[in-house]
């Protein structure tokens, strides 16, 4: 239709067509999303099966691993501190005659390598006399509480029937007190009550024999202490005012009721009068010790007294040979007859001779201890690598026993160390029989973090006390030189000494074992079946333990159950992983082991 012109007669100009929208196809867009929904679909599926293949429909997983052969090895643990040692003034610790010397001046020594030993011979002498003694003090002992005991049981055996009193003699005469014939002749037989009084007496001391056994050890303790006090203190000497009580202890064995001074002229203030206070406590345990001893040797005198006195009477009897001397007159020449056997009698021990007796045998044992002791301590060794510096004695020179920390003046050998260390750590009363000098040690310092081999160079003989009244006794340790490490003096380090070893042993993971009281049980995996299993242990390690009897190598032993839920705190999880979580409190993350599932 053609346009038609406007009012002014000009006809409008035409505009072309909007150009059309384009639709671009989102097919393309649309199957990516659904390629990429069945992929995350299938990867679901799949984990979802192999979770499900792995648990398996039967049974919870266990993680298991295999009894083997190895190496055991038991260590005490303990934090010492690192100490340069520059120069190392060595003397023995005992008396005696130097027997080798094995080093000489510029020579070349290793830590813990034995330089000199003293003749072991009168060491060992010593060690056989203490030996002999203590057992004549036991003998003397055990001889005397038998006659007590026979003392009763005699007694109890020539009581006569209620209501006669009679001293029965050999040959069938009869005593002034008329209506007991001879033996053999219709007497009575022992008393029904033999049993129980022998029981009595025998009870009575036991009771005299242990608490005097512990008076003897409160009073070494007191004697060691006071030393201790001595020189914590290093003044003189003044009375505490608490007497130490009379004593069934040799007179030489009992201190005197002294100790050091206040205020000390040096060391520490706080560590003399900690050392006095326990001073003060071992004299009174000494005191409560000795009052107890009293108590038990009037209970049995009481006790033998009642038990060995003639019915009716209240007489004293002494069984001798068969028969009955009572404190009454004897007819004729019957009582002649008893008096010459009454003095062939043999004497009945009293409870005091029983309490001086065991004190015999504590002081017997306590000299016995410092021979082995002597005898242990004849070798001479370096605590430290280094080169000899002096040799100040020769073979056949008797030395007396010296610290090693004295002066280099009085010391036997001197070892010069640049750049050497040491550690010292202290080892509780409880285990410090555990160590031994030479045993292997791993030290690890802190600002280092490395592990290094050491050895166990020396053990100190005086205990030190902590404020919780904690006995411990100072150990140094030598550290292997050619570490390479630079070390700083003052420095904590973890110490691990090797007091038990054994190689070629049956061993388990220590998680692997579980103890209940006095038994061992070890869980077994057989063929899908768990069940438990006793076993004897030996040596018992942070890692491994060792197998006496119980299993064979080959065996499969469950380290843990993996239904078992891990714990809710992230500490104590972290914790239990690297110890092993077991099913009953212990298993393994141990490489090498397996997983299996019981019942297929």
């Amino acid at each position: 239709m053609p346009d038609r012109p406007g009012a002014d007669g000009v006809a409008p100009i035409a505009l072309p067509p909007p150009p059309p929208i384009i639709r671009r196809p989102v097919r393309t867009l649309r199957r990516t999303s659904w390629v990429t929904s069945i992929t995350v679909l299938v990867l679901v599926v799949a984990v979802a099966v192999a979770v499900w293949v792995s648990q398996g429909r039967s049974g919870p997983g266990y993680r298991l691993t295999a009894v083997s052969i190895g190496t055991v090895a038991a260590t005490l643990d303990e934090v010492g501190t690192i100490q340069p040692v520059n120069q190392a003034n060595l003397g023995f610790d005992t008396s005696g005659t130097i027997g080798s010397i094995a080093v000489t001046v510029g020579q070349a020594v290793t830590a813990g390598e034995t330089i000199a030993a003293l003749d072991t011979a009168p060491l060992q002498a010593n060690v056989t006399i203490a030996q002999a003694a203590l057992a004549t003090a036991q003998a003397k002992l055990a001889a005397d509480e038998a006659s007590e005991t026979a003392a009763v049981q005699t007694a109890a055996a020539t009581t006569p029937p209620s209501g006669g009193t009679s001293a029965v003699a050999s040959g069938g005469s009869t005593s002034s007190g008329g209506g007991v014939s001879a033996a053999g002749a219709g007497s009575s037989g022992p008393s029904s009550g033999a049993g129980g009084q022998s029981g009595a007496v025998t009870s009575d001391q036991t009771t005299l024999l242990a608490d005097q056994k512990q008076a003897d050890a409160d009073q070494q303790k007191a004697s060691t202490d006071l030393a201790s006090a001595a020189t914590a203190c290093q003044s003189g000497v003044v009375s505490t005012g608490h007497a130490v009580p009379a004593s069934t202890v040799p007179a030489s064995t009992v201190p005197a009721s002294t100790v050091p001074a206040t205020p000390p002229t040096t060391g520490s203030a706080t560590t003399c009068l900690a050392a006095l206070q326990q001073a003060e406590a071992d004299q009174r345990a000494v005191a409560r010790a000795q009052a107890a001893v009293s108590t038990d040797e009037s209970q049995l005198a009481a006790t033998l007294s009642k038990v060995t006195s003639t019915p009716g009477t209240g007489q004293i009897t002494t069984a001798v040979a068969g028969v009955t001397r009572s404190s009454g007159s004897q007819s004729g020449g019957q009582s002649g007859s008893q008096s010459g056997a009454s003095a062939s009698a043999p004497a009945v021990a009293t409870p005091e001779q029983l309490a001086s007796d065991q004190a015999a045998v504590d002081v017997a044992d306590a000299q016995l201890a410092e021979a082995q002791q002597n005898l242990a301590s004849a070798d001479l060794t370096s605590p430290i690598a280094g080169t000899v510096a002096s040799v100040s004695v020769a073979v056949g020179d008797a030395v007396s026993a010296t610290s090693s920390s004295g002066s280099s003046s009085k010391a036997a050998f001197v070892i010069l160390a640049p750049g050497a260390y040491e550690a010292t750590t202290s080892v509780p009363v409880a285990q410090i029989a555990d160590v031994k000098v030479g045993e292997p040690a791993v030290i690890t310092p802190d600002t280092t973090g490395v592990a290094v081999d050491g050895s166990v160079t020396s053990i100190g003989l005086l205990p030190t006390t902590s404020s919780s009244g904690t006995a411990s006794y100072p150990v140094d340790l030598a550290i292997s030189s050619g570490t390479g490490l630079q070390l700083l003096s003052g420095a904590d380090a973890q110490i691990s000494i090797v007091t038990k070893s054994v190689s070629g042993a049956i061993t388990v993971p220590t998680s692997a074992v579980h103890t209940v009281g006095a038994t061992h049980l070890v869980t077994m995996m057989d063929h899908g079946t768990v069940t438990s299993r006793r076993v004897v242990v030996g040596i018992v390690g942070d890692l491994l333990t060792q197998v006496v009897s119980g299993l064979t190598p080959g065996e499969q032993v469950v380290l843990a159950d993996l239904a078992t839920p891990l714990p809710t705190s992230s500490i104590t999880a972290t914790r239990a992983f690297d110890r092993g979580v077991g099913a009953s409190g212990g298993a393994g993350a141990f490489g090498g082991g397996a997983t299996a599932r019981s019942g297929g």
